[in-house]
């Protein structure tokens, strides 16, 4: 995944060309070249391009992906972790464990799992259940299972 995630962090808003529909992935992690030391051209999924397009836009450096501070990430950067992020606020989880917080203070937890985040009850104690998201399981890695666009939306 290495490779990969510094592929992501290096991106800079000049290797997207989404009036071509293309991306040029061209270095890694501040280094001039990839891992494998060629660049390579890959094509923009057309649901990928409104989310990548927001993104150069609101980016405040020349990567598209920056830390807060406007730099490239660092090497310890946990992807995996931020993905886990995007996926709950995204609304991507298999559901959601719903706690009380006032029978958990007291050593004697009620945990419920539901399938949405709607409001319920303890049935011990009445207090709101706190719902907290369960993201799917899947790994960064898991990504690269793409599929290519159906021939009519491939250019050239």
């Amino acid at each position: 995944m290495a490779d990969k995630a510094g592929e992501l962090v290096a991106l800079r808003k000049a290797d997207a060309d989404l009036e071509a529909g293309t991306i040029a992935i061209a270095q890694s992690w501040g280094a001039d070249t990839t891992k494998g030391n060629r660049a390579a051209l890959l094509p923009i999924h057309p649901e990928l391009r409104p989310y990548l397009t927001e993104a150069i836009r609101r980016s405040p450096s020349e990567l598209v992906f920056p830390a807060a501070n406007g730099r490239m990430h660092s090497r310890n950067l946990d992807l995996a972790e931020m993905l886990r992020g995007a996926m709950k606020r995204a609304g991507l989880v298999d559901g959601y464990e719903h706690v009380c917080r006032r029978c958990k203070a007291r050593g004697t937890p009620h945990v419920e799992r539901h399938p949405d985040s709607a409001l319920r009850r303890c049935p011990t104690c009445n207090m709101k259940l706190w719902p907290r998201a369960l993201p799917r399981k899947m790994r960064f890695h898991d990504l690269r299972g793409t599929r290519r666009p159906p021939c009519s939306s491939r250019r050239g």
